[in-house]
Parts: C-alpha cells; structure tokens; sequence
C-alpha cells in the first residue's frame, strides 16, 4: 500500500502569517478605531442640538418668540449693563442640568470643562493659542451646563455685562459632546452653534456665513491643517465626520 504523505505547515509559515495578520491589524484597527469614534461624536452632536431646539420651541410656545425676550441691551437708558440671567433661567428649567458653572472671565479649569491648555484645534495646535470664534478663550464668558447624558454646552450671548462680541452671532452655544473626556479637540467632541434673535428660535450650525460686523471669515475651516471651527456646518452638510 503507498501512503501520501501528509504535510502540515512549518514553523517559518506559521511566523509569517502571523506577521502578516499583526502587520494588517496593526494599519486597520486604528482606522476602525477612529471611525467608530468619530462616527459616536456626530451623534452626540445630533443628540446635543436635538435637545437644545427642542427646548428652545418649549421656550416659545409659552413665553413667545426670540425677538421678545430680554435680550441684554448694552447701552441701558440707566448707564449700566446687565446679563442675559432670563434667558439662562428659562434653559435651565428646560434642560437636564447635573453641573453648572457660571458665565465670567476667568480662563481656568472648573468642575465643567477642563483646563483650556488642554484644549486643541482641529489641526492639532494646543495651549493658550487656542481660542473660540470670536478670539476669546473657550467656555469664556460661557454659562456652562453639563446634561445628564455628559455633554457639556456653554451658553455666550453676544452682548453681556463684560461688553459686545463684535463679529458673533446674537447667541452662541459652545458644545462639547463629551464634557471633559478627551480628545477635547476642535472639530472632533468640540462644536458651535448659534442663534439669531430675528430667525424665530432656529438654531444653526457654525458657520456658513460672516457676520455683518466681523471682520475675520470662519467658513470653510473645517480641514485637518485648519482651526475646525466650521465643522458642525460640515457635519449637518454631510451627515458624518468626512474628514
């Protein structure tokens, strides 16, 4: 009777593809990574402004529309300036607040948001460099609200008791879908969106547009090597974190 002669794999295949599998692993599963974390940003985001406008339809139904609330008024015919605080009250019975810090100039770290020097632009850029749309540190001069799903937004009024965001929108909520969890970047977990008194409570990513009295252009910087303050217009635009 003749035998075949049965023949396994040697040690030398079996080194190499196992080398092969971890050289493959090693270029794919940070992409996948990635992705799947970017993909729960863009939801977060959704989420985020889903319950913003929802609170803000609330907000009119019973007290009526923007352009009727007491919106500060710079220039008070006393000489002095107030804040927005009515309009900060009637988020906060709208919204499911577990932290809250309060609106001032101050830049440091507090139970909302972390550190400002640990903050990044989209393009990777860190420290104290870092500012918000209208060159002011982030969260400065935000009321600050962290929801009950850890989302962090800081509500900034163009015109309060510290003066005028020449440039800004009339409302500007600075959104960090994750609060203080990284990568507290840019264009990745951090995002703006904003409100117009004239525009009966719709609120809108940032940003397609320049504002009338601003002098610095903020679309289109939503790119790897840019700033990222235009992605969440990119992101309503597309629908996912496309870049």
């Amino acid at each position: 009777m003749n035998y075949k002669s049965q023949r396994g794999f040697t040690l030398a295949e079996v080194l190499i593809t196992l080398a092969i599998v971890g050289i493959v692993a090693a270029l794919t599963i940070p992409t996948l990574v990635t992705n799947i974390a970017n993909k729960g940003y863009v939801e977060k985001l959704f989420k985020t402004y889903s319950v913003l406008q929802n609170a803000t339809n609330m907000i009119i139904a019973e007290v009526g529309d923007p352009q009727t609330w007491s919106w500060t008024d710079y220039h008070n015919n006393d000489g002095t300036n107030v804040d927005n605080e009515y309009i900060v009250d009637l988020y906060r019975k709208k919204l499911k607040i577990v932290e809250e810090c309060d609106a001032t100039s101050a830049v440091v770290e507090n139970k909302c948001h972390v550190n400002p020097n640990d903050y990044k632009y989209l393009n990777g850029t860190s420290g104290t460099s870092v500012k918000d749309p209208v060159n002011h540190r982030l969260f400065q001069l935000n009321y600050q609200f962290v929801l009950s799903d850890g989302s962090l937004v800081g509500f900034r009024f163009k015109v309060n008791n510290y003066g005028v965001f020449w440039g800004a929108p009339d409302f500007l909520f600075t959104i960090d879908v994750n609060g203080k969890k990284g990568p507290n970047q840019i264009g990745r977990d951090v995002f703006w969106l904003y409100m117009k008194k004239n525009e009966h409570g719709k609120i809108r990513p940032y940003a397609n547009e320049v504002f009338t009295d601003g002098f610095i252009d903020w679309r289109d910087t939503c790119a790897p090597d840019k700033s990222g303050y235009s992605c969440a217009y990119r992101i309503f635009q597309e629908r996912k974190m496309n870049y």
